[in-house]
């Protein structure tokens, strides 16, 4: 995803306290993701988005507010596995166990990816 890739640009190179608010729009990003369009608040992040958000907490450089926040995120989001499967993607959400079947006049909303 695009914004994404310009987010993590701003990680090492910006104006000052740039990178802090570019985390603070992708926390809200993936917050929103997460509460309209994933199916029981889980959204499962992809690999490379994991490790940029690890990366983040761990950067030595940064105010100590934008620390707690990346490390809040590798916390809040870490807690499920990473969708590895979905190869070159950067984020997806997980899909229900049982899924409702269309044929039962359900309607289901595909949230094998989300965004």
């Amino acid at each position: 995803l695009e914004l994404v890739k310009r987010v993590e640009t701003n990680l090492g190179s910006s104006f000052p306290g740039g990178s802090f608010y570019c985390l603070q729009i992708l926390a809200f990003w993936l917050s929103l993701i997460r509460y309209f369009y994933c199916e029981g608040r889980v959204l499962r992040l992809g690999t490379k988005l994991m490790e940029l958000l690890r990366r983040w907490a761990a950067e030595p450089t940064i105010q100590p507010e934008e620390k707690e926040l990346a490390q809040k995120l590798v916390d809040d989001f870490g807690r499920f596995p990473t969708v590895d499967a979905m190869e070159g993607q950067l984020i997806g959400a997980s899909g229900a166990a049982n899924p409702p079947d269309p044929r039962d006049g359900e309607t289901s909303r595909d949230t094998s990816r989300a965004a």
